[in-house]
């Protein structure tokens, strides 16, 4: 449900093709581990602007993997 949530609904909604995953092809993908904690430090921050209510925050759940095509974008 959760997959399905985050990935497929949201093509069908934009009216996009379904994208499936198959060996050998290109795949773009993220691995989420929602027990996990993670606190909102500065570090995460891509901007200059510092106006987050999230900030030094413990927040539930962690990014822990992002791969684009072949290119491995985040890994802890």
């Amino acid at each position: 449900l959760v997959v399905k949530r985050y990935s497929a609904e949201p093509r069908r909604m934009m009216g996009l093709p379904a994208v499936p995953v198959e060996e050998g092809k290109p795949a773009d993908f993220i691995l989420f581990d929602p027990e996990a904690e993670t606190t909102f430090t500065t570090a995460f921050m891509k901007s200059k602007s510092r106006n987050t209510p999230f900030l030094d925050k413990t927040l539930k759940g962690r990014v822990d993997l992002v791969v684009l095509g072949d290119a491995v974008l985040l890994e802890r």
